[in-house]
């Protein structure tokens, strides 16, 4: 059994931590201090396909795997915590969404938080 990386697996690594080391890590300090993570910022991750990834591609995910998730926290995290707690959220929302949601739901929700137009909450009680 081979445990190592796909060739897309790869390419999404190679990718993630070019961007965290660009545009994350250079003002994370900054936004941490200030609480602040730009709507700009999490629209990035939207075009980056990591904001709820693993929704099907019809409903704006990117449809990646477990492990391409774990890789895309893991290089996002890197650079910059907040942003990837973000990443988690819409993951989990979008999971929720995308097993449980009927189709009016997954169409509402799913695009807008894929494209880091809404950031998705959950409440756990």
């Amino acid at each position: 059994m081979d445990f190592g990386l796909s060739p897309d697996q790869e390419l999404l690594r190679t990718t993630l931590r070019d961007f965290a080391a660009r545009e994350l890590m250079p003002h994370y300090q900054s936004r941490d201090r200030d609480a602040d993570l730009p709507a700009a910022l999490v629209r990035r991750l939207g075009d980056l396909g990591v904001l709820a990834p693993m929704a099907a591609p019809e409903h704006g995910g990117a449809g990646l795997d477990f492990v391409s998730l774990g890789i895309a926290h893991e290089e996002i995290s890197r650079g910059d915590f907040n942003a990837a707690y973000v990443l988690l959220l819409s993951a989990l929302v979008g999971a929720i969404v995308s097993k449980s949601g009927d189709e009016t739901q997954k169409k509402s929700y799913l695009p807008p938080i894929c494209r880091g137009e809404i950031i998705a909450a959950l409440a756990v009680t």
